[in-house]
């Protein structure tokens, strides 16, 4: 096992001696696990940041070089494992964090502590965000408002709980696809006692024709301000802007991503995108089928973000990804 080393020698690398029979094997962390395990109590992006931080806790690597290397390492194989495009952003957000906090002067060991801090501190992350996000939607909402939602969004839930506690509002909640995350909205809705209607996806044109606006959540949100969320999502935006409906769309400031998709097929070639599953039961054998979990809607069709950073028109996500990547 490597020994640490005075932190104020330069370390060099030694070649990996072969382990006697007294010497103790470190396991290698186990990144996915330990995600998969902080996800059935958090969100994907807390439960993402818990995971860099246990690894913090467990390294024994004694050098900033070798632990940028560790967690190089250790994101890459989230990310190729999870394949959740949420979790993308919230590590390279990770990374700055760290090497922002190195900048500081501390010595090694001092960095590391004030990381974990950091990581077990921000176990709150979600939570926090989602309540400003709610302060800031609430003057989009007056009484008597229709509006429709699709699929299931925590967020978009909290916003419309909060607005229904000031003013009565009634929402429809398209179905969201071949999942049906629609009816657990539906269903989170009806608990919180909003008037709520559940409606099948191939009906949204005429809900949408009578909505006051059109509120989404999303999965990330790009570069030039465009979105990547629920499959489906694209063309509730695009009958949206056909009424002149607003589209407004909801999201966390962590899922800003340095993404730049051109379209639909090229989204798929450069994040990961899983399939959702198909009911074949009815489909000749060994009919391909086509079924991607999220899609991309551009910003044209968005009218404002609602974001913990303060209310963000697509234009402006450009900037605060600056400020973001660049603190």
């Amino acid at each position: 096992m490597k020994e640490r080393e005075n932190q104020s020698e330069i370390l060099i690398p030694k070649p990996i001696s072969p382990l006697s029979k007294d010497s103790t094997i470190i396991p290698e962390f186990d990144v996915v696990a330990e995600y998969l395990k902080e996800l059935k109590h958090n969100s994907s992006a807390v439960a993402t940041r818990l995971a860099l931080t246990k690894l913090l806790q467990l390294t024994t690597e004694s050098t900033v070089l070798g632990l940028r290397q560790e967690l190089e390492h250790t994101i890459q194989k989230l990310n190729e494992s999870v394949k959740d495009i949420s979790v993308r952003p919230v590590c390279d957000l990770f990374k700055i964090e760290l090497g922002n906090q190195m900048k500081q002067g501390e010595d090694f060991q001092t960095t590391i502590k004030h990381m974990i801090e950091r990581g077990i501190k921000n176990k709150n992350l979600t939570k926090q965000a989602i309540n400003k996000i709610t302060l800031e939607s609430e003057r989009f909402f007056s009484e008597g408002m229709r509006i429709v939602t699709y699929s299931y969004s925590r967020v978009v839930l909290e916003c419309l709980y909060t607005a229904r506690r000031r003013c009565n509002i009634s929402v429809a909640v398209l179905c969201g696809g071949p999942d049906e995350d629609g009816k657990r909205m539906t269903t989170e809705l009806q608990k919180r006692k909003i008037i709520t209607t559940f409606v099948p996806d191939s009906a949204m044109s005429a809900v949408i024709a009578d909505a006051d606006m059109v509120l989404v959540g999303a999965r990330a949100v790009t570069e030039n301000g465009g979105i990547i969320a629920k499959m489906g999502t694209r063309t509730v935006a695009t009958v949206a802007h056909e009424f002149n409906v607003n589209f407004f769309v909801a999201a966390e400031s962590y899922k800003f991503a340095k993404l730049f998709p051109l379209s639909q097929h090229h989204l798929e070639r450069i994040a990961p995108i899983r399939g959702i599953p198909i009911d074949k039961k009815n489909l000749p054998p060994g009919t391909p089928v086509y079924s991607p979990e999220l899609d991309y809607t551009p910003p044209n069709y968005i009218r404002n973000l609602w974001t913990d950073l303060g209310l963000l028109t697509p234009s402006d996500v450009s900037e605060e990804l600056f400020v973001l990547y660049n603190a």
